[in-house]
């Protein structure tokens, strides 16, 4: 998938840039990695989401940004079966990296309060991923009371709820999102079994 590159001018100090840029990483689980030789930044899995890989670079002025998105995934196989458009948009809806993304640059846009004195810190607006929290365990529920009866319903909740889990990880609440992230895994192995059963009573059939 082509590489998703920006670049946002921010005339902004250095210190609040790489601030903001190490909490987005930390809070969204990335850690350094390397992508063909290249040191970037990586986070997802190759199971369920396939990997997300990010790297920047900040002159003074510009913030550099390049974003992809490789390695599998059943959410990526089926992200790669949808996509009409190149770069990370896929259908009529754009890649939710990309989304984060750009709602980390209107974060680094904002005014800056001037400290009361020296040794003040500046208050400022960060990434706040605790929104997927609730979600995530809500779904994974969901994934789980359907997964037997409902798989083709459980199977996408999981996936979507696995990867909002991720997200959540490292923002408040983090024992409601360690307990979705479980519930989506319980939920995808209900998911397939019931699968698997409306698979066997097809193959049943077909044979009438």
């Amino acid at each position: 998938m082509a590489r998703y590159i920006q670049d946002v001018v921010l005339y902004k100090p250095t210190d609040f840039v790489v601030f903001m840029m190490n909490d987005f990483l930390f809070k969204n689980s990335f850690s350094l990695s390397t992508w063909k030789k290249e040191p970037v930044y990586r986070a997802g899995d190759a199971v369920i989401e396939g990997y997300q890989y990010l790297k920047w670079y900040y002159d003074g002025c510009t913030l550099h940004v390049e974003a992809w998105i490789s390695g599998g995934g059943i959410i990526g196989a089926a992200r790669r079966s949808l996509e009409l458009e190149t770069g990370l948009e896929y259908g009529t809806r754009k890649e939710p990296f990309l989304l984060e993304l750009e709602q980390l640059f209107d974060l680094m846009r904002q005014e800056l309060a001037q400290p009361a004195g020296m040794a003040q810190p500046i208050p400022v607006l960060t990434v706040d991923n605790g929104k997927y929290t609730k979600s995530a365990f809500v779904m994974g529920l969901c994934s789980v009371l359907f997964g037997l009866p409902l798989p083709f319903l459980g199977l996408p909740l999981s996936f979507t709820g696995a990867g909002r889990a991720r997200r959540a990880k490292n923002a408040d609440k983090t024992g409601m999102a360690a307990a979705g992230r479980v519930l989506c895994f319980v939920g995808m192995l209900l998911s397939m079994i019931g699968l698997m059963g409306y698979l066997l009573i097809a193959s049943r059939y077909a044979g009438y």
